[in-house]
């Protein structure tokens, strides 16, 4: 192609470029004046919260003017609250609520209640931000009054609680006292605390503890405001049920055994023999013989038992005594007759005095000394004679 040609064909694109940019400034600049400005976001700083502020924030698409305290609405349960005012231009704006009570608040930006730097009014329509919570109210402990005694030394003491709290610290938990009394363990179950007590000695008087501002809401609120003390739970012995009898037929009564007394003879006690006398010696001289010795059979045969027989035993007869028979009647059955067992006591004979029975207990030792000193004068009168002997044949 020609060089002409090209050049030709480059003036004839840019012309169009420039009369496209005409054309298209022409048209979006009455656009864009137009648009209003819009509101991006609208949020509340916290959810719950117990301050005396409340802070709000606002984000629009552009800078906008114009912003005043009147264009917000307010609602919600809470009462006497007041947005301040003080606003500039800008895209992002920070709303403070003051002296609302507790309850729940929310804002509300009116429509077309702001403009842009064209003075574009918006946005179109209202827009409203999210709630927040106001909870300045200390949480409130008591315990239920249902339980003043208790048998067993383990036992629980249940406490109500406004609302869900945790516990600050645990160096101030609850604490139990009561002799032989511990806290072993505390159950948390919709807003309803457990205290399980154990280990009471009897007659301990447990009571459970609360300590003031041991306890937190979910805003922050400490509580609760005093000490909470429960009722005092007296710790009692463990009775033991008492065995109940089961009805059974009366035993019949059964005669009692009478004692008989019986005289048991003893029977004679036999002497030990008498010690042979020694083997006579050729070579001693003769023994002038002794007194004689009283026989120990002649001493036994002198005390004698007479044995008393028993007594025939006993007979009991059976009278058969019948009840005098009473006419039946319609409201008296007849009754059944009556047997008694009489026992009649038996003649007995006299029991026999026996004989003093004499305390032989003496006689073998007696004995005994007596033979000893009898055999110590016989060997001193058989020294004494050989020695004589053997001095005559000496002399001689």
């Amino acid at each position: 192609m020609h060089r002409k040609q090209i050049r030709r064909w480059h003036k004839l694109f840019a012309a169009s470029a420039s009369l496209i940019a005409i054309l298209a400034g022409i048209f979006m600049a009455p656009a864009s004046a137009n648009s209003a400005p819009s509101v991006d976001m609208f949020w509340a700083d916290v959810s719950r919260t117990n301050q005396p502020t409340l802070t709000f924030y606002l984000m629009t698409n552009s800078t906008i003017k114009n912003l005043e305290a009147s264009d917000f609405y307010v609602f919600g349960s809470a009462t006497g609250c007041v947005v301040d005012d003080g606003f500039s231009q800008a895209s992002f704006h920070v709303v403070t609520v003051r002296g609302c009570s507790d309850g729940t608040v929310a804002l509300q930006l009116g429509a077309n209640s702001v403009s842009d730097l064209s003075l574009n009014w918006g946005p179109s329509q209202g827009v409203a931000s999210d709630f927040t919570t106001i909870d300045r109210t200390l949480p409130v402990f008591s315990f239920d009054p249902t339980l003043t005694s208790a048998t067993d030394p383990s036992f629980n003491l249940s406490a109500s609680v406004s609302e869900q709290v945790e516990l600050v610290d645990s160096l101030i938990s609850p604490t139990v006292s009561g002799t032989g009394c511990s806290l072993s363990g505390v159950s948390i179950a919709a807003e309803k605390y457990t205290f399980a007590i154990s280990g009471c000695m009897a007659g301990a008087e447990s009571q459970v503890t609360i300590y003031a501002n041991s306890f937190k809401d979910a805003t922050g609120n400490l509580g609760p405001a005093q000490n909470v003390v429960s009722q005092v739970v007296k710790v009692q012995a463990a009775v033991l049920p008492l065995p109940t009898a089961s009805p059974s037929a009366s035993p019949s009564p059964s005669p009692t055994p009478e004692a008989t007394l019986v005289a048991v003879a003893q029977p004679p006690i036999e002497p030990p023999p008498a010690p042979e006398p020694p083997a006579p010696n050729p070579e001693a001289e003769a023994v002038v013989p002794m007194a004689p010795i009283v026989s120990i059979r002649a001493i036994e045969s002198a005390a004698s038992s007479t044995p008393v027989a028993p007594p025939a035993p006993r007979r009991a007869a059976s009278v058969a005594q019948p009840q005098p028979i009473q006419p039946e009647t319609l409201t008296n059955p007849l009754p059944a007759p009556k047997t008694e067992v009489i026992a009649e006591p038996e003649p007995q004979a006299p029991v026999r005095a026996s004989a003093p029975v004499a305390n032989l207990g003496w006689v073998m030792p007696a004995a005994s000394v007596v033979s000893i000193a009898l055999g110590a004068v016989a060997g001193g009168l058989l020294v004494r004679s050989r020695l004589a002997r053997r001095s005559r044949l000496r002399v001689a």
